[in-house]
Order: C-alpha cells, then structure tokens, then sequence
C-alpha cells in the first residue's frame, strides 16, 4: 500500500502517431521522479493515445513534470490532459483479490461490419454483471467488405453460469451472423 501524501494522477494524452511518443511521455514522468502505476496505449485512426496512473512523492516533483509536459504540448506532440485520482476512485479490492472472486475471459467477435456489434455484446455481458476491462475493436479490408474485429477481456464473477453465459454469447453471434469465441484467459499460458 502507499503513503495517503503521494500524488496520484490519471494522464491522458493524444497525437498523430509518431516513433518516440511512449519514450517522450515516460522521459518526462521519470526525470520527474514519478512512478507509472498501471498505462494502457494504442492507435487509433492515425492518433496515438495513452492513459496512464501515476504518482509523485512531492509536489515539487509534480511541478517538474507539469513543466515538461508544457514543452512537449509547445511542441506540438501530443495534447495531454491531468486530473488528480480522487481516493474513491482506487479500487476496493487488491488485482490479486479481484482474480480470486473472478475468472478472466476474453471474447474474441469477427464478421462484416455493421452498426451496434460492440453494443451488442456489452450489453449482454453487462446482463451477467461480467466487468469488461479491455477492449479493442479494428476494421479491416476483408475479401467481400469490411470486417470488424472486436476483442474483449473481462472478469467474470464466480457466481456467473458460465455455460449459459457462452451459450448466450455464442447465439448472439449466430443471429448477428458474426464468429464468436470465448476462451478462459486463466488457462493460457503465457
């Protein structure tokens, strides 16, 4: 657990996609002594986005760190966008305590593209009280048109059937006319 006088911030950032991105964004997070908690980043349509926990032990370290993030907007980089994470924003549980109450899945969706594909299956995984925590969703150039690909990866409460939950996944495939598959992330091995 960490001290309650440590600074933590969610950092969101967005720009064209460019080599060097990730290393500016990290250079200026340690020359300000901070630490990344957890990030995710990706492309998306020509934009590179990043998101990022981190936390500072001082406000003068903070203040290093909002300096460069100034240059690098000055230079036209990226845009990047700092809020505080508020406590009641951390979470209740420990990753660790969170896998033990959940098995983690990921579903994978394929098919032509078509309006409501992602809506579709969040919401009948929001039917199951399943925790989606990853998505990522592409369009490609398939032989007869596009193709959407969805990806999801989710915790999946202990309590849920999950006989019915693939049952009722994969009929919404069939009616949608899209692949579907579900494999338990627990069991691969990385």
């Amino acid at each position: 657990m960490m001290p309650s006088s440590l600074i933590k911030l969610v950092i969101s950032t967005v720009g064209k996609d460019r080599p060097g991105l990730v290393a500016r964004m990290c250079e200026a997070i340690s020359n300000a002594h901070g630490n990344i908690d957890d990030s995710t980043m990706t492309r998306l349509g020509g934009q590179f986005s990043m998101i990022y926990i981190v936390h500072f032990n001082s406000p003068e370290n903070l203040d290093l760190f909002k300096t460069a993030i100034a240059q690098i907007e000055e230079e036209g980089l990226f845009h990047v966008d700092i809020r505080p994470l508020n406590p009641d924003e951390e979470p209740d549980l420990p990753e660790a305590q969170v896998a033990s109450k959940s098995h983690k899945y990921l579903l994978s969706v394929g098919g032509y593209d078509r309006t409501g594909i992602t809506y579709a299956f969040s919401k009948a995984l929001a039917a199951f009280d399943i925790n989606i925590t990853d998505v990522h969703a592409h369009r490609i150039n398939g032989e007869d048109g596009i193709v959407y690909m969805l990806a999801i990866e989710m915790d999946v409460p202990l309590s849920v059937d999950e006989v019915q939950m693939k049952a009722n996944l994969e009929n919404l495939g069939k009616e949608l006319q899209l692949d579907v598959r579900l494999r338990s992330m627990d069991a691969i091995i990385l």
